[in-house]
């Protein structure tokens, strides 16, 4: 891998999303609710931000293709691990370990399709961008809702997770349909 392939715009934003995600730990882990949220909110932005710079540079790199899944994957898992071992309610457990099952799955087949080279094959769809960034959303106010402690926007979160659920499992099998038809 050349350095040219190596220091570029976009793996600088992603190194930056990883440099960040000690900080959201280290803000979750001492009840910083708002800050923890704004900065999961900014990790999301910055996920963006890799890939739109990325097309308009033109600057793919391989490793970025390996580094930017695995780190947006990583930002997720911390959240959805915190959420889970912070609620006592039996559902947002039920919910919150389906969806880490679902980003494991994720990051298993992100380290699979890097070692085997298949990341050119796989599209990102605009389904899949808009259930993301729904997600994103859904993590960030279950965030902010522990601080606000309020039982109706838990409900309507709780409502927004089963149906993101479902959008992204929609997403999923489109990928793989597209995917295995190439």
């Amino acid at each position: 891998m050349k350095k040219r392939d190596i220091f570029t715009i976009p793996n600088l934003v992603t190194l930056i999303h990883l440099l960040l995600l000690p900080v959201l730990c280290f803000l979750l882990l001492n009840q910083c609710w708002f800050k923890a949220g704004f900065l999961f909110l900014f990790t999301g932005f910055l996920d963006l931000l890799d890939g739109f710079l990325a097309h308009l540079l033109k600057q793919f790199s391989e490793l970025g293709k390996f580094l930017d899944p695995i780190v947006d994957k990583l930002g997720v898992i911390i959240v959805l691990l915190f959420l889970y071992f912070e609620t006592g309610n039996f559902y947002y457990k039920i919910i919150f370990g389906i969806y880490l099952l679902m980003e494991f799955f994720l990051l298993g087949g992100s380290f699979y399709l890097v070692l085997k080279k298949l990341t050119g094959k796989f599209q990102v769809t605009k389904l899949g961008k808009i259930s993301m960034f729904c997600f994103f959303l859904m993590l960030t106010g279950f965030i902010f809702n522990l601080k606000i402690q309020n039982q109706i926007t838990y409900l309507i979160l709780f409502c927004l997770a089963v149906i993101i659920f479902f959008i992204r499992i929609f997403s999923l099998i489109k990928y793989c349909q597209n995917f295995f038809k190439k």
